[in-house]
């Protein structure tokens, strides 16, 4: 009976190790924010920012090539 309880102890263990440790070892989040529109473009940067906020983990925002124009931005 003691073997069968340990069997289940150490399964639960494992399992409550990988359930920990996934987000940990997927990596960090980026976050693309689309190529610039010409005019502003503080909408889009700032969701980018506030969804790396959100995932409460090691996040980027990634911005593509080009000249990107913002009003005052939250971070």
């Amino acid at each position: 009976m003691k073997l069968k309880a340990c069997r289940r102890g150490s399964f639960l263990l494992a399992l409550a190790i990988l359930f920990f440790a996934a987000p940990v070892l997927a990596g960090p989040l980026v976050v693309n924010v689309g190529p610039p529109s010409g005019g502003d473009d503080t909408t889009a940067i700032q969701s980018a920012l506030d969804n790396c906020v959100a995932s409460g983990k090691m996040c980027t925002v990634q911005l593509g090539a080009g000249t990107y124009r913002t009003r005052q931005l939250v971070t």
